[in-house]
């Protein structure tokens, strides 16, 4: 995972890659799965809630490629040159459920220990990607339930870092959040009040057409999110 803040200036040069990386990506028969991303604080998943300075690159290698051919691929080396400051995040798949755009790009690597998702806790840093595409009847009622949610997210003392991220605008949103260990992000996902509702109203209202749900130990991170290494 990387995270791009360009200056002002680059703002519509970093848009265009919205267009130009996934063709670029899919031409290259390395990658397994890639994602371009627009990103946002994630208090609403609306167009006010948009960092146009900030932008995300989500890519999956196929299984016989080192990871050293990240720094090779053309977008990752055009972001390189277009941004001020990055954050580059590698990432090893721990559990995972759902798809996204008709794939399941992290399942294959991933297990299902119960120590990585919900048993007992996993020493060292854990990242969740939530990606939903919201039912265009329920986006209303849906984005009605988020800030209650977002409001426990960013309080979190185990919080260390999260960011909205979106394909476009409405519509198709989710999070990545960084955590501090796999009991704090337990705690938000089965304990906290906001975070329960939501999830009692997604069993019973059905408001996504698809979702995916992945957790992540945090192998290494280079670089800096606003001028700071979550990690650190």
């Amino acid at each position: 995972m990387f995270i791009w803040r360009v200056s002002r200036g680059n703002v519509l040069r970093a848009g265009s890659h919205m267009g130009l990386d996934p063709r670029a990506f899919r031409a290259d028969d390395r990658v397994r799965f890639a994602k371009a991303l627009g990103t946002g604080s994630g208090r609403t998943f609306t167009i006010r809630d948009a960092d146009t300075r900030q932008w995300a690159t989500l890519i999956a290698l196929r299984d016989d490629c080192d990871n050293s051919v990240i720094d090779e691929l053309t977008p990752i080396k055009q972001w390189r040159e277009l941004c001020e400051e990055s954050l580059h995040l590698r990432l090893r798949p721990l559990v995972s459920r759902g798809s996204w755009a008709g794939h399941e790009p992290f399942a294959d690597g991933s297990s299902s220990k119960p120590s990585d998702a919900g048993g007992s806790p996993m020493n060292g840093p854990i990242a969740a990607i939530t990606r939903a595409r919201v039912k265009a009847r329920y986006w209303r009622r849906f984005n009605s339930e988020v800030p209650p949610v977002s409001t426990d997210l960013h309080r979190n003392p185990d919080l260390l870092a999260a960011i909205g991220i979106g394909e476009y605008p409405v519509g198709l949103q989710g999070t990545f959040s960084i955590w501090r260990n796999s009991a704090a992000i337990n705690a938000f996902a089965y304990r906290a009040d906001a975070h329960k509702h939501a999830i009692d109203l997604t069993s019973r209202l059905d408001w996504y057409a698809e979702e995916m749900f992945t957790r992540f130990a945090v192998e290494s991170a280079e670089g800096t999110l606003k001028g700071v290494n979550p990690l650190e």
